[in-house]
């Protein structure tokens, strides 16, 4: 099967952990490869021996305060629900790298599902988890 070679720019968002400093990643970024892969291992691009790559913005993982006023406030409320608060430490990215730097504002990552299969082939939500989900969001804004 042949496939036609098409000149042009394709945006990819690489997203890391916060633990691995970005200075140290990014000349992994630049190195060639002879294709790129997605979560799963899929190869989704075939690139041409002289396919360049330009890094154009830079945002760092953010990382909260599970003891602040926010995160406590979820905590008691996910209680009240009959939920059972677990932290996780998120290594995907969100509006939170940019949105907390930006504003400075708490926040917190909370939602139904299973987040270890965020943005695989088997991504799900319960329903049951979503009303359990709406039921805490409200307690925290009723406070």
């Amino acid at each position: 099967r042949r496939i036609e070679v098409i000149d042009g720019e394709v945006p990819i968002e690489i997203m890391y952990a916060p633990r691995p400093d970005y200075a140290r990643i990014a000349p992994r970024l630049q190195q060639r490869g002879d294709s790129i892969h997605c979560g799963w291992g899929a190869r989704v691009l075939n690139l041409r021996s002289d396919a360049t790559f330009e890094i154009v913005n830079v945002d760092p993982p953010v990382r909260t305060d599970r003891r602040s006023p926010l995160a406590r406030r979820f905590v008691d409320a996910i209680r009240a629900c009959g939920g059972t608060p677990r932290f996780k430490l998120k290594t995907g990215t969100s509006d939170l790298n940019v949105l907390v730097p930006a504003w400075g504002c708490p926040a917190i990552a909370y939602g139904p599902g299973d987040s270890r299969l965020d943005h695989t082939p088997d991504e799900h939500v319960d329903l049951v988890e979503v009303e359990r989900a709406t039921w805490v969001l409200e307690a925290v804004l009723s406070r």
